[in-house]
């Protein structure tokens, strides 16, 4: 594919808000958003706040002993139970900080030291930028933790309770790195045989994607890569990775950045490049000058959704491009296999995605009407189109605070 000019980018992130509208519920939890199911006399209108959820649809909570709290992940358990995850500071470094809420947005006492938040320092400085949920109730976060000088890959595995697993790794925690230079993992994923895949990024003076995949009990994967670590030469070595999935063959789908714009990968399960796809494994659509993919969503029929953003070099908006499963942009959704979304007058990053079982595909990140952020959320049917019936031209946005940046970065439905 050739090559065109462009920066790399996956946008800011801040503040521990929490907030859901009626989709049948969506849930935007401290920079993040999740659909959830609710009755159906909890819903007021698709695209509208939810008052079933802390009276009026959000909740901030304060975690550390300062305002640097940041919830950059969220999950929603079998039990309706909510999981964020992201950093509070503590004294005087940042720590992983998990909070769990009850369904109704209540803070879920039977969870960390009964007053549902949990923090795990790691080194010098930690945080969480990525949340999975094992099936036997056990939390898993992604992020990073600063051992030494820089910071390294760091993943962390909790019980039901919020203590941490000493089955996992001795300690709870493990750590890897890739160059001297700072690593930090950005995605994770569960397989079903319990194995934990997280990708991010490493640079030796230019980005890399980076992934390294732990046992159930983690240690290192010696099966994956090298000793349990790769990066895959794709798009000339320059790219970005920000989300993975698994898919239920065992290939990795990596959703990320490069020149050629927003980038899907997939490897095979011992983490070589698949050429089944694209050829070489990576697949890119650049609708304007420059773009980048923070999320993905996987298909049953093997199709790939990444959403994330495409900049003419003075405005970003919100981008979703759909692949499929050889790699190639699917004509069937919005014609050239990618969609651009203006939400509001400044610029627009789309950080989550999920795919209804109806086959609407939601999107969810930040916008900004040129003064500030607000979360953001659009709906489009399956075939591409703006769908209507949310928020009346499917497109919805909240500001929790005003005259403040609200920014949403993650989604779980």
């Amino acid at each position: 594919m050739g090559r065109l000019g462009g920066s790399l980018m996956r946008s800011d992130r801040r503040p521990n808000l929490l907030y859901r509208r009626s989709l049948a519920a969506l849930l935007v939890a401290a920079l993040a958003l999740a659909i959830v199911q609710v009755p159906a006399s909890a819903i007021v209108s698709e695209g509208s706040l939810d008052p079933s959820f802390a009276g009026v649809g959000q909740i901030a909570t304060p975690v550390g002993t300062n305002t640097t709290d940041r919830a950059f992940a969220v999950a929603i358990q079998k039990d309706g139970k909510i999981v964020v995850a992201g950093l509070a500071h503590i004294g005087t470094i940042n720590e992983i900080a998990i909070v769990r809420y009850l369904n109704d947005g209540t803070l879920d006492g039977s969870f960390g030291g009964g007053d549902g938040k949990v923090t795990t320092p790691i080194g010098s400085g930690a945080q969480a930028n990525a949340i999975a949920l094992q099936a036997n109730g056990k939390i898993v976060v992604a992020g990073y933790g600063t051992p030494h000088a820089t910071p390294h890959f760091a993943v962390a595995r909790y019980n039901s309770n919020g203590t941490l697993d000493p089955t996992f790794n001795g300690s709870g925690t493990a750590l890897t790195s890739f160059h001297p230079a700072s690593d930090s993992a950005t995605g994770v994923a569960v397989q079903t045989d319990g194995k934990i895949v997280l990708v991010g990024n490493s640079t030796d003076g230019t980005p890399h994607i980076a992934l390294a995949r732990f046992n159930a009990n983690g240690t290192p994967d010696s099966s994956f890569g090298s000793g349990g670590k790769t990066e895959p030469n794709v798009e000339s070595g320059a790219a970005l990775g920000n989300a993975v999935a698994v898919q239920s063959n065992g290939k990795i789908v990596i959703a990320g950045g490069s020149p050629n714009g927003l980038l899907a990968v997939r490897l095979n399960a011992n983490g070589s490049p698949d050429t089944a796809f694209s050829g070489d494994g990576a697949a890119a659509v650049n609708p304007q000058t420059a773009g980048a993919a923070n999320a993905v969503a996987l298909q049953s029929n093997g199709s790939i959704t990444i959403a994330g953003y495409s900049t003419n070099g003075t405005k970003s908006n919100f981008a979703v491009a759909r692949f499929t499963s050889t790699g190639t942009p699917d004509a069937s959704f919005a014609g050239p296999g990618w969609a651009i979304t203006v939400v509001g007058t400044g610029h627009d990053v789309a950080h989550g995605v999920n795919i209804q079982p109806d086959g609407k595909i939601v999107v969810s990140g930040t916008s900004n009407d040129g003064t500030h952020d607000s979360f953001a959320i659009v709906r489009y049917l399956a075939g591409g189109a703006l769908d209507n019936n949310f928020s009346g031209d499917g497109k919805a946005t909240t500001a929790i605070t005003s005259n403040v940046d609200n920014v949403g970065t993650g989604q779980a439905m």
